[in-house]
């Protein structure tokens, strides 16, 4: 069980965005209570975190972050593609 928010900070129209956003997790298979945790930890590292980006042969990637490693697989890749194509 997720919170979305409070009302009336929080509308009902940003509430349906971020239960759409937890389901795809949900459909990347991406516990998204874990990846709430892991974004508010990765908010908190000071200068020291060692972050990098890495390909794999079949252009899967894989983030590490200090000594957490996630490995996408070609779904999540590709389902995740357009939102990183839209980042300026």
């Amino acid at each position: 069980m997720l919170s979305l928010g409070t009302f009336p900070p929080t509308s009902l129209a940003e509430a349906l965005t971020e239960r759409d956003r937890i389901f795809t997790q949900v459909r990347m298979g991406i516990n998204p209570a874990a990846a709430r945790t892991t974004a508010r930890e990765g908010a908190t590292l000071g200068q020291g975190a060692v972050f990098s980006i890495a390909l794999s042969a079949d252009g899967a990637p894989s983030i590490a972050l200090d000594k957490q490693t996630m490995h996408l697989s070609c779904y999540q890749t590709d389902a995740i593609r357009p939102a990183l194509l839209a980042t300026p």
